[in-house]
């Protein structure tokens, strides 16, 4: 069985506990998927269409879904180009139509200063006698005062500073793992705080990771964008789903065990351990983006 023999990235993490099999055909073999999916790429098209906003400081409802539209159009001609399978029909632009809306609305959004934006970063670990490399790419990294938040999360009211830091990962998907424990044992979370503390970043996009930044925001978020869509019929108690952010911290003392915390993970997949487990998630039929291999495979081996 071949090894993994690249930096590990911070999608690696959630690819390995989901199905182990699935990430050795994928990011070890390298096999390219058999299919994909709408909201995939539509998701895509939203991260792209938000960096635009900010980028060229557009906020009118009607040009970011515009924008949004021909990102879309883009990402599918691109994987239909390449073969890969992609049943259509499948989204309501209506709900990407509203998450850009209530993304634009949001004045802790449109105020906010863009201190990075999609750029990759590269760093090292040795928790042990091992070193690992680390790559990937980090959502967002905005400054905004602490007045505009306070609306939406008092309790930021004595946070005692007039803006505050906030690295966010952005998600267009159904909102999971917001508990304040599971924000605390996020491994994304985790491996973009390290970066953003003692890694390197590319921020001339020039291809290379070379810019130490030091620094250590003062709260992480996973934003899901689901949350700024309209009830159909809302709860007695709410109107809206929420503000969408959910907040978490990484002080200095815990990144100091991070490596630690990523190490059990890292040993699995660089020993070459890759059972199937999808099944018992429910993974394999819906979701696995090669299955025809794992099942040849398996076929194979029981033969």
């Amino acid at each position: 069985m071949e090894r993994f023999d690249r930096e590990f990235h911070q999608s690696d993490f959630d690819k390995f506990k989901l199905c182990p099999r699935m990430f050795y055909y994928r990011e070890v073999l390298g096999i390219d998927p058999e299919r994909t999916s709408e909201p995939a790429l539509a998701g895509t098209a939203l991260h792209s269409t938000i960096d635009r906003a900010h980028r060229d400081q557009i906020w009118e409802e009607e040009a970011l879904f515009q924008i949004w539209q021909k990102e879309f159009e883009a990402e599918i001609t691109r994987v239909l180009s390449a073969g890969v399978e992609l049943p259509r029909g499948t989204i309501d632009a209506g709900i990407y139509r509203a998450m850009i809306a209530g993304y634009a609305r949001k004045p802790w959004n449109r105020e906010a200063t863009i201190v990075l934006s999609e750029r990759e970063f590269f760093f090292e670990i040795r928790p042990a006698s091992k070193t690992y490399e680390f790559a990937g790419r980090i959502d967002q990294l905005i400054e905004v005062p602490t007045d505009l938040l306070l609306p939406d999360f008092p309790e930021l009211r004595d946070i005692g500073k007039p803006s505050v830091i906030i690295h966010r990962d952005l998600k267009t998907g159904q909102k999971k793992g917001i508990s304040a424990f599971e924000l605390m044992l996020n491994d994304q979370i985790s491996i973009y705080a390290y970066a953003l503390k003692y890694g390197v970043f590319d921020v001339d996009c020039d291809g290379v990771s070379e810019t130490y930044l030091d620094i250590l925001p003062d709260l992480h978020a996973l934003y899901f964008l689901q949350d700024h869509i309209p009830y159909k019929r809302p709860p007695k108690d709410k109107t809206v789903r929420g503000p969408g952010m959910y907040l978490t911290q990484r002080p200095l003392g815990r990144l100091q065990s991070i490596p630690r915390e990523l190490m059990p993970t890292c040993t699995s997949i660089r020993r070459g351990e890759y059972p199937r487990e999808g099944a018992a998630r429910g993974f394999c039929e819906k979701y696995c983006s090669v299955r025809s291999h794992c099942e040849s495979d398996l076929l194979q081996e029981v033969a």
